[in-house]
Parts: C-alpha cells; structure tokens; sequence
C-alpha cells in the first residue's frame, strides 16, 4: 500500500520548523564578545568557519555518506553516495532497492556556510533493482528536485541539516509497466549529520 506524501512530509517540516526556532538562541551563543585581550590574543574570533563536511545523508528514500566542500562564504558543493529505496512509491515498501549518486550546491543565505537558512537543488541517478514476475530485474533511477532548510553547527565540529522540498523522481523496471516503476512530483525530506573541518 502506497503511503501518503503529505503524512511523510509533514515531521519533516515540524524539524526545519524547530531549526529555525532554535538558529537565533545558537547564533547568540556564538557570537563574539567584547573582552579584555592581552598581547598577542585575537578578541572575540574563534577562527574561519570549516571548509569540508563528511556526512550520513538520511532522506526520505536514501541513506549514505558524502562530502561537503565550502568554495566561497555562501555555495558549498556536495556529493553523497546512496542506497535508494523508494518505499512510499510502491506496493511492496522494500522490493524496490538500488544505489544513487547525488550531486547538490548548497546556497546559505543567512550564514557563513555551512551554517544557517539554505536553499539546495539537486540531481541524482542510479539504478535500481525489483521483481518483474518471477526474475529480478534491473533499471535506471532518477531524479531532480529543491529544497530548503536550516544547519547548524555544534561545538565547531558537529554539523547538523534537515529540510524539505518537492522531487521528481522514478524507476523504470524492464518488463512492463506500473509497479514497480513509478514516475512523478513527490515531497522531498532532507537530513543530514556530518563532521567539519
């Protein structure tokens, strides 16, 4: 049985809506502070903000690892690469499985990247594997789509994202057609926890 996108989408919106609830108490903790500094100190600067960011992607149809690269103040690049399961797009949750690779810029519009409000669209494609009869079968898998939300950044090292969008995404299974392949526009969730430096 197919699972409502709104009903996925909706905790997913709940957790960027707290981000953004909590980003203005982590950005006064952060924020630098006027203090006596003696020769040689630097006052109130804890350094450039990291370049690079390791990741556990864990949206709503994959789960992976990647890296993150800042190459100026505000874009950073990403690059994940995942096991793909489409589970809210089929009948069967788990008979649809694959592998993706997916390829971002990250657009921080609030923040020195990689903290604050973002705006992400992305790629991906792979492929994926299901049951067509009694033989397994193997076919593309793809999609596009945006999405936004909010990173934080814990003790200079913990990084953590969500956000959420709207995707287009499918599988074609060689052997006929409906389920399991699939194509259309469907919600988007993102989530990610990494470590920079």
């Amino acid at each position: 049985m197919r699972t409502n996108g709104l009903a996925i989408a909706l905790p997913g919106m709940a957790l960027v809506g707290a981000l953004l609830i909590a980003a203005p108490a982590h950005a006064e903790e952060g924020e630098p502070t006027d203090v006596d500094v003696g020769e040689g100190e630097v006052e109130g600067d804890s350094g450039p903000a990291p370049e690079n960011l390791l990741l556990a992607d864990l949206g709503l149809h994959v789960i992976g690892l990647g890296y993150q690269r800042t190459i100026n103040g505000w874009v950073a690049l990403q690059a994940d690469l995942d096991w793909y399961v489409p589970w809210t797009q089929t009948d069967e949750p788990t008979a649809t499985m694959g592998g993706v690779l997916r390829l971002r810029p990250v657009i921080y519009v609030t923040d020195e990247a990689p903290e604050g409000l973002w705006l992400s669209p992305f790629v991906q494609g792979g492929f994926a594997a299901a049951d067509r009869g009694k033989t397994s079968k193997v076919g593309p898998a793809a999609a596009f789509g945006a999405s936004v939300g909010y990173a934080i950044l814990i003790a200079d090292h913990l990084h953590l994202s969500a956000g959420a969008g709207v995707q287009v995404h499918g599988v074609r299974i060689p052997g006929g057609t409906g389920d399991p392949s699939f194509f259309g526009a469907f919600p988007h969730l993102d989530g990610t926890v990494g470590y920079a430096f």
